[in-house]
């Protein structure tokens, strides 16, 4: 008996279905495909913040670190308010080594949302990078205060 593999179809052509149908596409492992219609709903809806989420979310995933600043960073440009764009640009110069403009970006989110548990996350991993254990482990504490059904096991990368 053959395996069901469920594949994705097209819904149509407004922003929320094409948001839609790339989240289905990356689940698949498509992100070619999932570029093009992100990419389409940028051109079409050039202030959609959950299009340029998803860009720079599969640019990290790519390891296309450069792309996903550019992403990251038209977030906090269209709504600097929004502690996401900070977030997820010290999450890309964490990642590359940028310690300093990671710690300055995972602040500038806390104090957009001081509940953030991914930025103490975030904290808590650029501290162990740092080797500041005792730093690190009062952020995981902070994180877990705010959230405490959290899962670490994704911190350690």
């Amino acid at each position: 008996m053959a395996k069901f593999i469920p594949r994705v179809k097209k819904l149509g052509t407004s922003e929320y279905e094409k948001l839609k149908l790339s989240y289905a596409l990356s689940k698949e492992g498509r992100f070619d495909e999932a570029l093009i219609e992100l990419e389409a709903v940028v051109q079409t809806s050039p202030k959609s913040i959950y299009a340029y989420l998803a860009l720079g979310n599969i640019y990290l995933l790519q390891r296309r670190y450069d792309e996903a600043l550019i992403q990251f960073q038209t977030i906090t440009k269209l709504d600097p308010l929004l502690y996401e764009g900070p977030l997820k640009t010290a999450t890309v110069h964490l990642r590359i080594g940028n310690f300093e403009q990671a710690l300055e970006q995972f602040q500038v989110a806390l104090s957009l949302d001081n509940k953030a548990v991914s930025a103490y996350i975030g904290m808590g991993q650029l501290r162990m990078k740092q080797r500041k254990f005792d730093e690190a482990i009062n952020y995981f504490n902070q994180a877990l205060q705010l959230d405490s059904q959290i899962i670490f096991g994704y911190v350690f990368f």
